[in-house]
């Protein structure tokens, strides 16, 4: 999995939160547990933080070659 910290803007993933080596997560992304992330989606998070599953939303699960 590749994630990338932007500055002092570092993603930040549940223990159980799932993320494939296909994957990239960057900036201030924020995932809740149980959230998976699957192999080509990219979760581009250096302009405006985003927030997947908990508190945030209902969604659980970022689909293949998703770009959010």
């Amino acid at each position: 999995m590749s994630i990338y910290q932007l500055g002092e803007l570092a993603p930040s993933l549940a223990a159980s939160a799932f993320v494939a080596t296909e994957a990239t997560v960057i900036g201030h992304a924020e995932l809740a547990g149980d959230v998976s992330v699957w192999p080509g989606a990219v979760i581009r998070a250096d302009n405006e933080s985003i927030r997947i599953g908990g508190d945030a939303d209902d969604a659980r699960e970022v689909g293949r070659r998703a770009v959010h």
